[in-house]
C-alpha cells in the first residue's frame, strides 16, 4: 500500500497526470488468537433475553 501511494505521489509530483486515485489491493483475513468474537447480536439471545420478549412478537 506504501508503495502503491509513494509511486502515485511521486507521478503527480513530475507533473505527471494520474488515471484514477482509486486503486485496488489483494487482501488476506488473517484471524488470530487474539481476534475478539463478534459481540453477539438479538438473534444470538435466547426469547426470554430478546429485545422482542414482552412486546407480543414472536420469535422462532
Amino acid at each position: 500500500m506504501g508503495q502503491a501511494a509513494l509511486r502515485t505521489a511521486l507521478r503527480l509530483a513530475e507533473g505527471e497526470r494520474v488515471d484514477s486515485h482509486h486503486v485496488e489491493l489483494a487482501t488476506e483475513l488473517v484471524v488470530r488468537g487474539s481476534t475478539a468474537p463478534r459481540p453477539p447480536t438479538a438473534s444470538d439471545l435466547p426469547p426470554h433475553l430478546s429485545p422482542a420478549f414482552g412486546r407480543g412478537e414472536v420469535r422462532r
